[in-house]
């Protein structure tokens, strides 16, 4: 038990109840670590569909991008964990079918495309890296997140970019 008293001084007994606590809950967190594919998309150039468009209409935008994007997703046996303003985190257990996805997703947004002026286009971006990854609540956390969304980052639109796990 921690004293109320910042200035108390803990027992050995208290340090090694902590100590525990704290080793419980990492055996907990590895527990819930497993090998995932990662896919992070973006809009590329949301900001620009803001200010041509103005709110409402570019939301619209990305509501049809989600209503393409998320579908494709779940029939590669992906899960959509959130949408992150204009982008979508996901995650494959199955790192072929993400890539699969990933492919089915950008030939699907260029046949949208077809025929459409600059400002209604949707071209995303997309990253993807396969590792360890804890996923807790309905989330997902650690480094792999990190290293999916430095990919991301360099990927222009229409491009898909893999980590060299994921090859």
């Amino acid at each position: 038990m921690i004293p109320d008293n910042p200035h108390a001084v803990l027992s050995s007994e208290d340090i090694k109840n902590l100590m525990l606590n704290m080793q419980k809950e990492q055996e907990i967190l590895e527990a819930a670590r497993k090998p995932l594919l990662i896919m992070l998309t973006d809009l590329k150039n949301s900001t620009v569909y803001y200010d041509r468009l103005g709110d409402v209409a570019a939301k619209s935008v990305i509501f049809k991008h989600n209503n393409i994007l998320f579908p494709i997703i779940e029939t590669h046996g992906g899960s959509v964990v959130k949408t992150t303003g204009d982008g979508i985190l996901a995650i494959f257990e199955n790192a072929d079918k993400g890539v699969q996805a990933a492919i089915h997703i950008q030939k699907k947004l260029a046949d949208y495309n077809q025929g459409r002026d600059a400002e209604t286009t949707i071209t995303v971006r997309i990253g993807l890296h396969y590792g360890k990854t804890i996923v807790f609540e309905n989330d997902v956390y650690g480094d792999s997140i990190n290293t999916t969304s430095r990919i991301e980052a360099l990927a222009e639109g229409e491009e898909i970019l893999l980590s060299e796990n994921v090859v």
